[in-house]
């Protein structure tokens, strides 16, 4: 899954692209840093009934109901892996606990038996230290999304604002008119009702994805510091 087009809406994407991407296999690479320059949120196909949203797009939705939650999930998993360093550290002995049971002490101690038979200057501070690179590089992640998704809203908003204003002010300049133009009047204020509509969808598919993105950082950061605080607490 790329991150380029992320809150830019492809109502085109074909069923073949999307099969393709879900069936993209992990290849850890071992980068010094999250690129974050370019980085955007995958698209979506996503649409949302007209009815189900009141005029405003910053109403929470809940977790459950988050359609981007997976996706954004998906992605910072991704990006979490070509986070991982070369040789043994914090990623592997995260991995490790995760699967073994990240509350288990036992699986602690025995994550660290096995990183330090692989490398020998594995230890509870190295991880400790290492813990901390990710959670920078993914709160960076999180920071450009965040900018990224506030961007497209407020050019959609000033976009939006600007056709309202443009629309409204004819429809004025009209209805001073003779009868003559009453059919134009009715055409423009026919436009000026699809404004909301128009732009709604778009709206709330972002509010959503920004919604997503808080919770799939809290979601890692929470476990890393779990596993940190776990560490602390139970590796001599």
């Amino acid at each position: 899954m790329g991150f380029k087009k992320f809150f830019i809406i492809d109502e085109n994407e074909s069923s073949t692209e999307k099969n393709k991407t879900q069936k993209e296999t992990k290849t850890p690479v071992a980068p010094t840093t999250f690129p974050t320059a370019d980085v955007k949120f995958p698209s979506s196909d996503v649409t949302f009934p007209k009815e189900t949203f009141k005029s405003t797009y910053t109403v929470p939705p809940s977790v459950v109901n988050n359609p981007f939650l997976d996706k954004i999930m998906d992605v910072y998993d991704k990006g979490f892996t070509n986070l991982n360093q070369p040789g043994y550290d914090f990623f592997e002995f995260f991995k490790s606990v995760v699967k073994g049971g990240i509350d288990n002490p036992l699986v602690y101690e025995m994550a660290l038996e096995i990183g330090q038979s692989m490398d020998s200057n594995v230890s509870k501070q190295s991880l400790l230290n290492q813990a901390e690179y990710y959670i920078t590089e993914l709160t960076k992640v999180h920071s450009g999304f965040n900018i990224d998704g506030q961007n497209k809203i407020d050019n959609l908003t000033n976009t939006k604002n600007s056709e309202t204003n443009s629309l409204a002010s004819e429809i004025s300049s009209l209805k001073q008119q003779l009868n003559s133009i009453q059919i134009q009047i009715q055409t423009k204020e026919n436009l000026l009702t699809e404004i909301g509509s128009k732009y709604q969808p778009e709206l709330n598919e972002i509010t959503y994805k920004l919604l997503a993105n808080d919770i799939a950082k809290d979601r890692f950061i929470s476990n890393i510091n779990k596993v940190k605080s776990n560490i602390s607490n139970n590796l001599k």
